[in-house]
């Protein structure tokens, strides 16, 4: 069951091509990575899938968008914000209840961070700050979640790790990586996009070093 359906997709930004589509349709549960030399119109093509499921969707954000002063369980926190009222945020910031400090607590342990959820986030590098970023996510909940380049900044080990992680769960996944090492690896479907176009369509396993090579070609 399609979960977005997109057709004749044109945006442009100055005047140049930052996506052309004439259609694209990705299924409930699919686990798909979006690959693709910088500028190929992959935060694009994120943006417009957010855009046509807003209430269905998660997304983990190049910026992290955290509250730097708040500390990690907090920030955590802050993916439900809009789900409770403002009384019982404040409540649940200060004196959180307990099924939803062991849900949060769990997530934190999930991405290695435990020993740090009451850290400032402007204490933490880029790399646990993405960390957090993708346990808020988690917690916000949703069927679909968009990641753009959600482990960038995360050292090799815990990328894969959290990678791994992410992707065993039933969700819908559309991820931009560029790490093609682990695009290929643990997700089910590859979407290559340059220059704005869509470049090939292909289940990871047929996708092949000739295919890698023509896709970063330089321009």
């Amino acid at each position: 069951m399609p979960v977005f359906d997109l057709h004749n997709i044109h945006v442009e930004y100055d005047g140049k091509l930052a996506l052309g589509l004439d259609e694209l349709t990705i299924c409930r549960g699919e686990k798909t990575a979006l690959i693709g030399p910088s500028g190929a119109g992959k935060t694009t093509l994120l943006r417009t899938l957010y855009n046509q499921q807003p209430q269905a969707s998660t997304r983990i954000q190049q910026d992290f968008g955290l509250i730097t002063q708040l500390n990690v369980w907090q920030n955590v926190y802050a993916g439900r914000l809009n789900r409770y009222s403002n009384w019982r945020n404040i409540r649940n910031l200060f004196l959180p209840e307990k099924e939803l400090s062991l849900e949060i607590d769990k997530l934190i342990d999930e991405v290695s961070l435990g020993d740090k959820k009451h850290a400032r986030v402007a204490e933490l590098s880029g790399g646990e700050q993405q960390r957090v970023a993708i346990a808020r996510a988690l917690f916000q909940g949703g069927e679909i979640l968009l990641g753009d380049e959600p482990v960038s900044a995360v050292d090799p080990h815990h990328a894969e790790r959290i990678i791994k992680q992410l992707l065993s769960d039933e969700k819908t996944f559309v991820f931009s990586m560029h790490r093609v090492d682990l695009a290929l690896k643990y997700c089910t479907r590859i979407i290559a996009l340059r220059e704005g176009r869509l470049f090939f369509d292909l289940p990871s396993e047929q996708v092949s070093k000739e295919h890698l090579a023509e896709l970063y070609r330089p321009c």
